[in-house]
């Protein structure tokens, strides 16, 4: 299953808007939310987000760790099968099957941009 253009665009403009904190590994702990924990907090309608009881916080570290986050975003990628996660926590990119770069983690931004060129523009292969 593939996310539609729309939201695509309304992740992307989640991710501009400065009202998230950048953090990694967990969709959300007391710093702020990974890339995938802001897909989870704008797609997961209030109440049915799975969260730790005593902080309020959204439990796991991937989408499926939400039972009700939507079923596409467990599966997206960029680039040649590049993982988000692995975008916003360790800045690595798959190069091919055997090898891979690893950059500092990329900013909401940047992973807007990449966001939009795979899924709204479609010029990334």
């Amino acid at each position: 299953m593939k996310p539609t253009k729309k939201q695509i665009q309304k992740w992307v403009l989640a991710l501009r808007s400065g009202e998230y904190s950048q953090t990694k590994s967990k969709l959300e702990d007391d710093s702020g939310y990974c890339c995938l924990g802001v897909a989870c907090d704008i797609f997961i309608p209030d109440g049915m987000k799975t969260v730790y009881p005593t902080t309020g916080l959204m439990i796991g570290g991937l989408p499926h760790n939400q039972a009700n986050s939507p079923e596409w975003l467990s599966q997206i990628k960029i680039i040649l099968g590049t993982l988000i996660s692995g975008l916003n926590d360790y800045g690595i990119v798959i190069i091919d099957k055997k090898h891979h770069e690893q950059h500092e983690p990329f900013t909401f931004d940047e992973i807007a941009d990449l966001l939009e060129y795979e899924y709204i523009y479609e010029v990334l292969l």
